[in-house]
């Protein structure tokens, strides 16, 4: 009888929206709301369409100017009252050279018109010679003001750091502006179509990385065909750098996170890359019931306790953790290393760190597991920086300590520790965290450091299985290029997301639905190997690259793992 009710329910629906023309009636009922939904998808809640046509333009010259031409223009609109647009439009510039160019923002060309933009995505166009067309697209949401008139346009611009000097001797775009009646934009996702989004800083030192995670996450839905069962997915990678900071940015991160909030067809938010940036956006997207997949921040705080307050402060109002990360947390270094250093042989240590949230967690993570292996912890202080360690050289001695582990970030700092307690007790194993294992270290160790041991917390390509090399191989066919170091963390959070929804029948367009559901993967058969998701959002999945001094150098040895 539900079946049929259903039957009789979309007939009405399907005969009322030939007759009027909308197919978001088809959407709102089916979406359950009854005869209610019906009257208002009907009557209140049609959206007005404002479209710029096909629109061929004259030659385009970009310059050095990061804000060049407008073009592709809409007709007139006024606001009859506070509202929500969306725009979508696509660009193609025919090139008389190399050339590099984006959409660099969507505005009103009426003076006086008073907006707030919130930049939701777009893509670069480029051409590698005269004659190529570049291609390139902008998805945005704007508040709109009552009584002000709109007339909405393309804005394009050189790609900032992207190079090439030419221009376009042809241009053609279209824009298309959905306007909703009503104050806010959370109208029903369409059944059959869902977005994913992703945030990570696309300029600056962290560029490299954040391109090969984006690569990653197409990858992973190339493969899908971009689909889910009967549901489309878009993705949309959304930048959260600044030109100014060449950084990741607050500001910028918190507009994109209330971007995807706004946006009833974004179902999944991947990123953000720092973990800095994720205590930006976990309150916002929390609220929204947007679930959050990172593939590399690994900040304590941002799900089990660190500085104070957290992690509670990152879900204000009681709103459902929707907080996840397929890498391990820095608090699973010192499990980790525990474990890694009685390998060795080691049965007695000494916990060395910093005065930092970071090096206490993973010091005290250390500790713990160091009883579940069977190594005593026979020291354990916390050291600021000095320029010579002889009195805590001499304890490590009279303690009997067969491994010496330093956690913190003070590379130089580690390498006099070192430096001092191998003088004492040469034989001594060193251990240190990520934070350590880089080039200063060697250099404030000398000798000393020949043979110390750390852990790295994603894995790299050197240590990867056999499936994970064949992943990388693929990459690399696709990409022209290696993947980096969290690109397969990325590559596994997307298919997570796709696996969900694949799931979820009638709910998988449902944000809350698809956030629990991520949030209860269970053994997930992924390129990582075989993982679930803690209730608190971190991952079981613990295994890291154990690397080694080696004639100077860090050089990976393989694989360890939590006890």
């Amino acid at each position: 009888m539900r079946r049929l009710s259903r039957v009789l329910r979309v007939g009405l629906v399907a005969t009322l929206a030939f007759f009027v023309g909308s197919a978001s009636i088809a959407l709102a009922v089916d979406d359950g709301g009854g005869l209610r939904a019906l009257w208002s998808a009907l009557f209140a809640e049609r959206p007005t369409y404002l479209e710029s046509g096909d629109v061929p333009a004259d030659p385009v010259n970009l310059g050095a100017d990061p804000y060049g031409p407008i073009t592709c223009a809409t007709r007139d609109y006024t606001a009859t009252a506070p509202q929500q647009a969306f725009l979508n439009g696509w660009v193609a510039l025919w090139a008389d050279g190399p050339v590099n160019y984006t959409v660099a923002t969507a505005s009103s060309t009426n003076a006086g018109a008073s907006w707030t933009l919130d930049a939701f995505g777009w893509n670069r166009g480029n051409a590698s010679a005269d004659g190529e067309w570049a291609t390139a697209s902008y998805t945005s949401l704007v508040n709109l003001e009552a009584g002000t008139t709109y007339r909405f346009a393309f804005q394009l611009g050189r790609s900032l750091a992207a190079g090439g000097t030419g221009n376009g001797r042809a241009l053609r775009c279209h824009l298309v502006v959905q306007i909703t009646n009503r104050n806010t934009a959370q109208t029903p996702a369409p059944r059959g179509h869902v977005k994913i989004v992703s945030s990570f800083p696309m300029q600056g030192s962290a560029a490299a990385d954040a391109q090969s995670v984006v690569n990653a996450i197409t990858m992973a839905l190339e493969e899908a065909n971009f689909h889910a069962g009967d549901v489309s997915i878009d993705y949309v990678p959304m930048d959260d750098s600044t030109a100014a900071a060449q950084n990741w940015n607050a500001a910028q991160e918190a507009a994109n996170a209330n971007a995807a909030a706004s946006d009833p067809a974004v179902v999944a938010y991947i990123g953000p890359f720092n973990s800095g940036a994720a205590r930006v956006s976990i309150p916002i997207l929390c609220q929204a019931g947007l679930v959050m997949l990172s593939p590399s921040n690994t900040y304590v705080g941002l799900t089990k306790p660190g500085a104070a307050g957290e992690p509670g402060v990152y879900y204000p109002n009681g709103c459902a953790r929707n907080y996840t990360r397929d890498i391990p947390s820095d608090d699973v270094q010192g499990a980790v290393a525990a474990k890694l250093a009685r390998s060795t042989g080691a049965q007695h240590a000494y916990i060395v760190s910093e005065n930092t949230v970071y090096a206490s967690t993973i010091a005290s993570a250390f500790a713990l597991a160091a009883g579940q292996v069977g190594l005593a912890v026979v020291g354990n202080e916390t050291v600021g920086a000095a320029s010579s360690f002889t009195e805590l050289a001499t304890r490590v001695q009279q303690s009997n300590a067969d491994v010496l582990y330093y956690a913190g970030f003070l590379a130089d700092n580690a390498g006099r520790v070192a430096r001092d307690a191998r003088a004492a007790v040469p034989n001594v194993r060193v251990a240190v965290t990520e934070g350590i294992a880089v080039p200063a270290f060697i250099e404030a160790a000398g000798p000393a450091s020949d043979g110390a041991i750390a852990t790295i917390g994603e894995i790299m390509a050197p240590v990867y299985s056999q499936p994970q090399a064949q992943w990388a191989a693929r990459y690399a066919s696709r990409f022209n290029a290696q993947p980096g170091s969290y690109a397969i963390y990325a590559y596994e959070d997307t298919n997570v997301v796709i696996t969900a929804l694949r799931t979820l029948g009638e709910d998988r367009t449902d944000r809350q639905s698809l956030r629990d559901r991520v949030k209860a993967t269970m053994n997930f058969p992924g390129i990582l190997g075989r993982w679930s998701f803690q209730p608190s959002g971190d991952t079981t999945f613990t295994t890291m690259t154990a690397v080694r001094v080696v004639a100077g150098n860090w050089t990976p040895q393989g694989i360890a793992s939590a006890p």
